[in-house]
């Protein structure tokens, strides 16, 4: 396996919080693959015009998970028109696994990728705020260690159901009220 040619570590502590490297990191980013277990309205607030601005140098694929009905139909919703708006280049998909609960962002380039693999969601906490902790590491978009590490997502992005309004809608009909009361 290739070595890995740099490591590091977010904690959203003070200015190291996930939120601005990806903002810096999608700068230069031929595509992102994102997969959360979570998305609300306010943490997709927070990255959608990186998204969306990534999205016209490049695929953006988001897998995203509806495991203990957090993930908010309101994010769901946005996604679906700015899917709609990107002609897919910004692509939604539901992981059809129940209790699906990764943490993983892929910032793609010609050579080089950029994984962020630990515990912070696509929510306002999970990008800015302490108590988070991921691990930050560069692989050759080539090397064997970075196809080992992008296998899964590949693998679950295939599996994945396109988000489109039916299952949006089934979706937040049945999604109780008030899920963090729970």
């Amino acid at each position: 396996m290739n070595a890995v040619t740099g490591l590091g570590v977010i904690e959203n502590a003070g200015p190291n919080h996930l939120r601005g490297f990806l903002k810096r990191q999608a700068v230069s980013a031929k595509g992102l693959d994102i997969a959360v277990a979570f998305v609300t309205q306010a943490g997709l607030a927070e990255l959608l015009p990186t998204l969306k601005r990534a999205s016209t140098r490049g695929l953006v694929r988001l897998l995203t998970g509806l495991y203990q009905c957090f993930t908010e139909p309101k994010a769901l919703r946005v996604l679906l028109a700015e899917q709609r708006a990107t002609g897919g280049r910004l692509s939604v998909r539901i992981s059809p696994d129940e209790r699906f609960h990764w943490k993983a962002y892929f910032l793609l380039g010609a050579r080089k990728a950029v994984a962020v693999i630990g515990s912070s969601n696509m929510t306002s906490e999970g990008l800015t705020r302490p108590g988070e902790l991921n691990v930050v590491f560069s692989l050759g978009r080539n090397s064997a260690a970075f196809k080992a590490v992008h296998r899964p997502f590949e693998d679950a992005w295939g599996e994945g159901r396109p988000l489109d309004r039916d299952l949006l809608l089934r979706y937040a009909t049945a999604r109780p009220k008030d899920v963090r009361a729970r």
